[in-house]
Order: structure tokens, then C-alpha cells, then sequence
């Protein structure tokens, strides 16, 4: 098993997840049994509070639900350091 691989299952690296309560966070899931529906993006811009130093405030809302097909199909391990 080489570095980029866990369980013979591709690994990706992500920040996402640090944190500094728990900073060996990471999950294994079988993605394909993952649902993601995206039901609406609202984006307000505000020209205004940000006018005397030339920018635009941007503010982005996305309104999604998740879910597993099976609940198995995802894990989280918290101690995932590789000592």
C-alpha cells in the first residue's frame, strides 16, 4: 500500500477538517452512496459598506440537504495520526 492510499481506497488530502480540538480528523466513504441537493444560491451584493476603500461585499447563501443511501457509508475516525 502505497502513501496516497487507505484500505486500497484513493486518498485525497484536505484542510477542511483540521481543527485544533481534534487536528487527526478523517472520514472514509463510499461517495457514491452520498447525496447532495442543492436547492437554492442567493447572492446579495452590498456596494455601499465597503465604498470608501473601492470594494463589494459579496454575500453567498446556499440552501442544501445531505444524505447516505446506507449508513454505513461513511465513517469518521478522530485519531487518525500516523505516529
Amino acid at each position: 500500500m502505497g502513501v496516497d492510499r487507505a484500505v486500497d481506497l484513493p486518498v485525497r488530502v484536505s484542510n477542511n477538517l483540521t481543527s485544533a480540538v481534534v487536528p487527526h480528523t478523517a472520514l472514509l466513504g463510499r461517495w457514491s452512496d452520498a447525496i447532495l441537493g442543492i436547492f437554492g444560491i442567493d447572492i446579495v451584493s452590498d456596494p455601499f459598506s465597503g465604498a470608501s476603500v473601492n470594494q463589494v461585499f459579496l454575500s453567498i447563501n446556499i440552501l442544501y440537504s445531505f444524505g447516505l443511501l446506507r449508513a454505513p457509508a461513511v465513517i469518521k475516525s478522530e485519531d487518525a495520526a500516523n505516529s
